[in-house]
């Protein structure tokens, strides 16, 4: 069975000094085994065994296996099984004694939850927002709990709020369904389903249904505004989620930072658009008899037809809550900034309304359960009737308004309806930071002989995480000075996008439209969204309160976040016909430095792009897998945005003097298109000691890998079948890339006996 890396898999690892090895195997009669094809992994301590011992073997195997370079891998070519040993690799039998604790420590979980009392849940203990569990017990659903907190408020808890303080993660909105802020507590889902409704999933950006913290991120990690974060944070511990269905949520099934003691029964995880199951710093984990997947927007069903938005409606969002929530009606009297904008004279506040009744006119339309009505539309059903009243509150009642808003609200609009983050994945595992970077993102001495995989003891068993889909969207980032050019949630303000070259109006708007060259760049004007156009605003209500002490610098970072547009940017939106010529040339900050420079691989809230992901297993020592497949992974995200494949023409074409400085990250090593079944980094004592499968890993425009085993990856003992892995940039059912770090140097041998 063919297995092999394509160039441009080469290409991407061409800046490596360390040697790198593929499974590239097609005849199995070499191997002496007539049926399958087998190989064993063998992990050593240091990277010269590779180089002494490996090199003949895998020369006569790149000869019988490796297609030329360049060639394209189409199709399925039969299953393939994959056995991996080490001598210093866990066996079976020494996960057993994990097994044994992990089924002592759920009892007294138990035990302590049962002493706390059951406690039944039904809708209306979720009507005014997070349900928050702060004393141990059994937490049991009678009813299915369909989320829609809060309505006459924004979908936001009050400024005053003491149950949902906003300094505490409440600015956010309503995260989660069901936070657990104790230990000694299940949620027994009885048979039921938990979710967002379709509105509050369109409202609500980021959520999890189940958030095993007081609030999401811990202090000074997340967007801005967590940065003076001082309230203690309380993680779940001892804990158990079990027996029915987490459903639709716009981010996560099950969140967690911190948390120890956690068992996942019995679940099922579905549509999803971020992670079934995401958890950072997590030790001492059970999940077994897991389903998760699809992932929202897969294969909607004709009764239920969810609207998947882009991730420019969350941005809009956090304007707006900002704006009109938050900085209230005594502050927005005072409001009276003026601005240009095209050439014209514009009221601050009349761009913020403009945003907010955009917001409004789409997803009141979006969140109908009959997509072809509108909330012009005689008859609509009841639950409808809802949403187009909270839109008319802010809208002019005629039928020209309500065509207008919507049509500004189209930049919300989705036409693939499929999640566009930065990644994917059914289960992710890392250190106590958001996975926002690249994978094993850490100082080189966590890697230094995988020190840095501290969290322990994990057992996946009898998990199915099936059909995962996503169309990553690569956002060119504008920076300043090394700042990115932001709003006040750390959201990118798109200005490739929002300039003539890009045409927001243009079927390319989302590819970045003819924005894929100096001159072009330099001659684009402002042409601009709701969004940008509000993005905008926002920095320049910012500087009228900032202006002659209007506001102390708590209250302006209070009401507005982050937000970072730079002036030069304000005096290009603010012209008719304005230039970008000034703002991408040498001279802007010192002699030799544009003004501006760009960056790819990276989503609209700047994460790093890495794609599909099935399992994404980090910074962990102890994971035992068993009965485990993993199936239908795709990707349709395209490849490297177009401008940044110009890297070293810019370059020169605006002779960059400064040795390392750039116009563009250079796009060697880009992951957003990609697919992958497993990924590991900084991770040890991985044991699959029974059947791991691995289907139907597929990129449109990238790479596609079965299993991916990067660097400061060591102790492994592995047993998978892998089985059509397809990618138009390559494709391999297991890539092994060996590191200087002290993590595994692999050498392929013949195994031992047949399957």
């Amino acid at each position: 069975m063919a297995s092999h890396l394509s160039a441009e898999d080469d290409r991407r690892n061409a800046s490596q000094d360390v040697p790198r090895v593929s499974f590239a195997l097609r005849s199995t009669c070499w191997l002496g085994i007539a049926a399958i094809a087998a190989v064993t992994v063998v992990a050593t301590a240091s990277p010269t065994v590779i180089q002494s011992l490996v090199p003949p073997f895998l020369e006569r195997l790149s000869r019988a296996g490796t297609s030329p370079a360049g060639s394209q891998r189409s199709g399925a070519q039969g299953p393939r099984e994959l056995r991996g040993t080490s001598s210093e690799a866990p066996s079976v039998s020494d996960d057993m004694s994990f097994a044994g604790q992990a089924r002592s420590m759920e009892e007294k979980c138990r035990e302590q939850a049962l002493a706390g009392g059951i406690f039944k849940l039904r809708e209306r203990d979720f009507r005014k927002g997070t349900y928050r569990i702060k004393l141990p017990g059994v937490y049991k659903l009678m009813t299915d709990i369909e989320f829609y907190p809060s309505p006459q408020t924004n979908f936001f808890p009050p400024e005053n709020s003491t149950e949902y303080p906003l300094r505490n993660g409440y600015h956010l909105g309503f995260f989660a369904a069901i936070s657990i802020e104790t230990s000694g507590v299940v949620i027994d889902l009885n048979g039921k389903t938990i979710r967002q409704s379709r509105a509050h999933h369109l409202l609500q950006r980021f959520f999890a249904v189940i958030e095993l913290a007081s609030r999401p991120f811990i202090a000074k990690v997340g967007p801005p505004q967590f940065g003076i974060v001082t309230e203690e944070i309380n993680f779940a511990t001892d804990a158990v989620i079990e027996n029915g269905i987490l459903g639709l949520s716009s981010h996560h099934g099950i969140h967690g930072n911190r948390n120890s003691r956690i068992f996942l029964k019995n679940l099922v995880i579905r549509d999803f658009e971020v992670g079934g199951i995401s958890l950072n710093g997590a030790e001492e984990l059970l999940i077994q008899n897991v389903t998760i997947g699809p992932t929202a927007g897969f294969s909607p069903s004709s009764q239920d037809a969810l609207v998947v938005p882009q991730a420019t409606l969350s941005q809009a969002r956090f304007i707006e809550h900002f704006l009109f929530d938050l900085m209230g009606r005594t502050i927005l009297r005072s409001a009276d900034a003026i601005m240009m904008l095209r050439g014209r004279s514009r009221n601050v506040m009349g761009i913020a309304r403009k945003l907010r009744r955009a917001i409004r006119a789409f997803v009141s339309s979006a969140a109908l359960k009959d997509p072809t009505a509108t909330c012009n539309s005689k008859k609509i059903e009841r639950q409808d009737s809802k949403m187009c009243r909270w839109y008319k509150r802010y809208a002019v009642d005629d039928d020209g308004e309500w065509t207008k808003d919507w049509k500004a609200g189209q930049v919300f609009s989705n036409p693939w309806n499929l999640p566009d983050g930065s990644a994917v994945y059914g289960i992710l595992l890392h250190k106590t930071l958001p996975a926002v970077h690249e994978f094993g993102a850490c100082e080189s001495g966590g890697k230094q002989d995988i020190k840095g995989a501290a969290f322990k003891n994990v057992i996946i068993r009898n998990v199915s995480v099936r059909q995962l889909k996503l169309r990553t969207d690569n956002v060119v980032v504008v920076s300043a000075n090394g700042s990115t050019v932001r709003g006040p949630a750390g959201d990118v303000v798109q200005l490739l996008r929002a300039a003539s070259c890009g045409g927001p109006r243009r079927l390319k708007y989302r590819a970045g439209g003819s924005c894929v060259s100096p001159s072009a760049l330099e001659r684009a004007r402002y042409v601009g969204t709701v969004l940008s156009d509000a993005q905008i605003a926002f920095q320049v209500l910012r500087n009228h309160f900032a202006a002659d002490s209007k506001m102390s610098s708590d209250d302006l970072f209070k009401y507005f976040g982050g937000v970072a547009v730079p002036p030069q940017i304000i005096d290009w939106a603010a012209a008719k016909k304005g230039k970008l010529s000034g703002l991408f040339t040498p001279g802007g900050l010192g002699p030799s430095r544009p003004a501006f420079t760009l960056s790819c691989n990276e989503d609209a809230m700047a994460h790093v792009n890495k794609g599909a992901v099935g399992l994404r297993l980090e910074f962990v020592d102890g994971v035992a897998l068993s009965d485990v497949t993993v199936s239908d992974i795709e990707n349709e995200g395209h490849e490297l945005n177009p401008i940044c494949a110009l890297v070293h023409s810019l370059q020169q074409a605006y002779m960059l003097e400064t040795v390392g400085e750039t116009m563009l990250d250079d796009d060697m090593g880009y992951l957003g298109a990609d697919a992958r079944g497993i990924v590991t980094a900084v991770a040890k004592n991985i044991n699959v000691g029974s059947h791991l499968k691995i289907v139907n890993i597929k990129s449109e425009h990238g790479a596609a890998y079965g299993a991916d085993l990067r660097e400061a990856t060591g102790l492994l003992s592995l047993q998978m079948e892998v089985e059509n892995v397809t990618g138009r940039l390559g494709s391999a059912e297991v890539m092994a890339r060996p590191d200087p770090f002290g993590g595994n140097v692999y050498r392929l041998v013949k195994a031992d006996v047949p399957f």
